[in-house]
């Protein structure tokens, strides 16, 4: 929303293709223990009547990440092993020169923006956006962005395993990761959440119904609590 020159871009598009355009930032932790703020936007035919985008409301439920995710899930060594912290990653993360965000994320915690550099801040991005660490002045000026937990296997810190991740970013269990898991924690920092998919094309779908057919049995917020409610069955 701070980038106007974008902005001008985005209207100038609706305008000139004869569309409808609405725009809005909502957070994640409104709905999920996890913040994750992103800008939409939404354009559709003026063929369609014009209808009004809404936020969702704040869940009183699931406020903190124990009440989605276990802390004490138990990976396959390999997994685990690939995800602790190394030496390097101990150091830089308890230094308070670079950041003095949350490290060791524990139950009653909200988690932090997950990112896409998350688990390789001091190594090569899996993606090849970079092929070597951050350099210490980048991470001295913007700090090293990253938490874990302890693991319930081994009691040493380590990054979320990728079903763990998952959950924090409300994508369904039955996704295939890549193989590493280092990958699929930078793969999850790129994503748009599914709940925030969810909210946005199920109030538009309503309002085609809606506007065509005269009535919707589609209600948004019934059917992001299903969805919340599939995520949490999958957990278990």
């Amino acid at each position: 929303m701070h980038f106007h020159e974008i902005q001008q871009i985005l209207d100038f598009f609706a305008e000139t293709n004869e569309m409808h355009i609405h725009k809005m930032v909502f957070d994640l932790q409104e709905q999920w223990p996890v913040r994750r703020s992103r800008f939409w936007c939404l354009m559709y035919s003026k063929a369609i009547p014009e209808m009004i985008l809404q936020g969702w409301p704040k869940c009183q439920v699931c406020q903190q990440v124990g009440n989605v995710m276990p802390f004490d899930a138990i990976w396959h060594d390999e997994h685990e092993q690939e995800l602790e912290w190394d030496q390097d990653e101990l150091a830089v993360y308890f230094d308070s020169r670079f950041g003095r965000d949350i490290r060791v994320l524990l139950p009653q915690h909200q988690a932090p923006t997950v990112l896409h550099s998350w688990s390789n801040v001091l190594r090569a991005c899996p993606c090849g956006c970079r092929d070597a660490a951050f350099s210490q002045y980048r991470l001295l000026q913007g700090g090293a962005r990253g938490f874990g937990i302890v693991s319930a296997k081994t009691q040493r810190l380590r990054h979320l395993h990728a079903e763990e991740g998952a959950l924090l970013c409300t994508v369904p269990l039955t996704y295939q990761f890549p193989t590493s898991m280092r990958a699929a924690l930078c793969l999850l920092g790129q994503i748009a959440a599914p709940m925030q998919v969810l909210w946005i094309q199920s109030q538009f779908v309503a309002h085609l119904q809606e506007s065509f057919w005269l009535t919707s049995q589609l209600q948004p917020l019934a059917l992001l609590h299903q969805y919340k409610h599939g995520l949490l069955q999958q957990r278990l």
